[in-house]
């Protein structure tokens, strides 16, 4: 990159999609180190939509470039899951879009184990056409992650999307 905005210098990416994220990621978590490597990037994460599926080779192939691994997951949080809903009633939510993301960072060993049971719960509990996980199993299982606002899909965004700016604000001091 020619850009003044472009003199490679250090940047930490903390949302990036891999092709384990159906139709979101554009690449490998290779190819990523590799530009990491070539722009001089001390870390890379990567954070595929529902799953964990490309974290060991992400963080063996960070490790061998020379390059921090930051791993996690862009979860899909749903809080209707405890509610013992029927099949319509599941549907109709899943239909009005009620997933919304939530983007889970491993801070340790601690937080890798966690999240290794987030991803469990989602796909032995929580599963409805995707893995999917609550907020209470979020806080059952926070220590050693971190939380970020995510992306515009995420609970944070929909409900300033929506108008709701307390409960957004609310939401936001959890």
């Amino acid at each position: 990159c020619n850009s003044k905005f472009c003199k490679h210098r250090p940047f930490v990416h903390l949302h990036l999609h891999t092709d384990f994220s159906r139709l979101d990621g554009a690449g490998t978590s290779v190819s990523y180190i590799k530009k990491a490597k070539e722009y001089n990037h001390p870390a890379i994460t990567i954070l595929d939509h529902g799953n964990t599926s490309g974290t060991l080779t992400h963080f063996q192939k960070c490790k061998a470039a020379g390059i921090k691994p930051i791993m996690g997951m862009e979860a899909y949080l749903n809080d209707n899951l405890d509610k013992n809903l029927d099949k319509e009633e599941a549907e109709s939510i899943d239909k009005s879009n009620k997933n919304t993301h939530q983007s889970i960072i491993v801070k340790n060993k601690e937080g890798y184990v966690n999240l290794n049971k987030l991803t469990y719960l989602s796909f032995t509990e929580g599963y409805y056409y995707k893995g999917r996980i609550t907020t209470d199993w979020l806080f059952e299982n926070k220590n050693g992650l971190i939380t970020t606002s995510s992306c515009m899909a995420s609970k944070f965004a929909v409900l300033l999307r929506e108008g709701k700016e307390k409960e957004a604000e609310e939401r936001i001091k959890l």
